[in-house]
C-alpha cells in the first residue's frame, strides 16, 4: 500500500498520538504472552471481531480497564480492528500473490 493519494503524501500526523500509547500498551502485554505479532498467525477475522466487541460493550457497561492487563478496554478494541484491518491488506497480498503464481505456471505450460 503507497503512503500517498493521488499524488500526495498521507497527513500521518492526523493521527491522534496520545491514544497510541495505550494501543502500543496492549500490542506489547500481547508480545509478551503470545509472541511477536504472533497475531499474524490468526487467518479468521471473527476472533478479532468478537475480542474488538467484547471490550467495547465491557467498556459500554462501564469497565473501563480490562482486568488481565489494567489497560483501557478500548485500547484492547483497537488494536483488534487494526488487527483486521490489517488482514484484510494480507490477504489482499497472497490472492495477488496466487494470481501471479498461476500465470506464471500457465506461461510454463504455454507452448507458444
Amino acid at each position: 500500500m503507497e503512503n500517498d493519494v493521488d499524488g500526495v503524501k498521507l497527513p500521518y500526523q492526523l493521527i491522534p498520538v496520545l491514544a497510541l500509547d495505550e494501543i502500543v500498551q496492549v500490542l506489547e502485554f500481547g508480545r509478551k504472552k503470545y509472541g511477536e505479532e504472533n497475531w499474524k498467525t490468526i487467518e479468521d477475522g471473527q476472533v478479532f471481531y468478537g475480542a474488538a466487541l467484547r471490550h467495547i460493550f465491557a467498556w459500554k457497561r462501564g469497565e473501563l480497564v480490562d482486568k488481565q492487563t489494567s489497560i483501557d478496554h478500548l485500547a484492547h478494541a483497537v488494536c483488534n480492528l487494526l488487527f483486521l484491518q490489517e488482514l484484510k491488506y494480507i490477504r489482499k497480498e497472497k490472492e495477488i500473490g496466487r494470481k501471479e503464481d498461476k500465470e506464471n505456471e500457465d506461461h510454463k505450460t504455454d507452448p507458444s
